[in-house]
């Protein structure tokens, strides 16, 4: 059960029906956590149709099984902690442009990309374990939307779970989305600075995502530190989520050798697939 189905129970609970809508007032409630307000009103009159339950009272509850007890969670809290969400997504390396890329707004036109999506989902329900995923193919199909999508409902679902006093930067801790490109960059700038190497915080991260895997340079040094990260984690069995433009398993040969792409054809540690179907960034 979402926190979002309790907060709806909440507020029909707490309506006064001859006064408000209640699906009003928890569509403003959503909208005021980021949902559009078409997609608010649709969810709104979901949710309470589905979780309002008479009570011996006759008053709508919400119980919540897998506790074995009845809980009613303040919206107020809900839209606060989405709050919190938005203002840390740095924790993980997110940016402004992921703020959009979420499993609900991903529209899939081709069945390479729906079974993008379904695998996707599927590594939320593992977090920390094998097997990682690997997307290739061209630019604008959707792989690193679902990559944030993953990042973030692996965040949103521990966040919205979490106790009152729980700290954001707890339930952050271990997952890290970085470009190739900005990790190679924050490698070579932590040569002259103190402080947390950016390599050693790859290899360790419970859930890793490398980002355009094949635009960095082929050199000794990027293949260096780039395989340092591959071959840890797949020693450590943890798993690594990678996105590349490269479309094939031998463009990735010709690109980074055998070595590499041992790691990546060990169906144990990866998934791979190419995804393809219409570049989603252009309007027709």
């Amino acid at each position: 059960m979402t926190n979002e189905e309790a907060a709806a129970a909440q507020v029909a609970r707490n309506t006064d029906y001859s006064l408000a809508d209640p699906v009003s007032v928890l569509t403003r409630m959503l909208m005021r956590a980021g949902d559009p307000e078409d997609i608010a009103i649709e969810k709104a009159r979901k949710l309470i149709q589905s979780t309002c339950v008479d009570s011996a009272d006759g008053s709508p509850v919400l119980g919540k099984e897998d506790l074995g007890e009845t809980f009613l969670i303040d919206p107020d809290d809900v839209v606060a902690r989405r709050m919190i969400l938005a203002d840390n997504w740095e924790l993980i390396g997110l940016r402004p442009a992921h703020a959009l890329m979420d499993f609900e707004k991903f529209l899939p036109k081709s069945v390479s990309q729906m079974a993008a999506a379904k695998m996707a989902q599927g590594a939320c329900e593992r977090v920390g374990k094998l097997p990682g995923v690997m997307f290739l193919g061209v630019t604008g199909t959707g792989k690193t939307h679902l990559m944030v999508s993953m990042l973030r409902k692996i965040v949103t679902d521990a966040w919205m779970k979490s106790s009152a006093s729980t700290d954001i930067k707890k339930v952050t801790r271990g997952l890290l989305f970085t470009g190739v490109l900005e990790f190679l960059h924050a490698v070579r700038r932590s040569f002259d600075r103190n402080g947390a190497d950016p390599t050693e915080i790859a290899m360790r991260a419970k859930v890793l995502v490398l980002d355009d895997l094949g635009r960095e340079s082929t050199t000794d040094w990027a293949m260096d530190e780039l395989m340092l990260v591959v071959q840890r984690r797949y020693e450590m069995l943890m798993p690594t989520f990678i996105t590349s433009n490269l479309e094939t398993a031998e463009e990735l040969h010709d690109r980074y050798g055998d070595t590499f792409l041992s790691r990546w054809l060990d169906t144990k540690v990866y998934e791979m697939m190419v995804v393809e179907g219409p570049d989603g960034r252009w309007k027709e």
